[in-house]
């Protein structure tokens, strides 16, 4: 995505996560859905209730795909809290095995 020149959101879900991968493959498929969310790209962590996805900062702010997504979480009554956006490659840190 950042070799695209797409952005890259985190986001902590706000609310109650029934466990079990049918939660992260239907979230996954909301997010993906969205406008202006590279299709494919989305990641549901169920777990440590998370999720990301890429998007065009050019086609789509993010605020108006985070809008989006809020409208679509409201009927499972959740919400997002944003954690970071990565606009470029050297906000990436390789980690070192030792």
């Amino acid at each position: 995505a950042l070799g695209q020149k797409h952005h890259v959101a985190f986001f902590h879900i706000d609310g109650t996560l029934p466990p079990g991968d049918g939660t992260k493959r239907a979230l996954e498929a909301l997010v993906d859905s969205t406008a202006g969310v590279d299709r494919g790209s989305a990641r549901v962590s169920v777990e440590t209730a998370t999720l990301s996805f890429a998007f065009d900062p050019e086609r789509a702010p993010i605020g108006l795909v985070h809008r989006g997504l809020e409208r679509k979480l409201v009927a499972r009554k959740l919400s997002l809290m944003p954690l970071r956006v990565m606009e470029s490659p050297g906000a990436l840190t390789a980690v070192r095995r030792r």
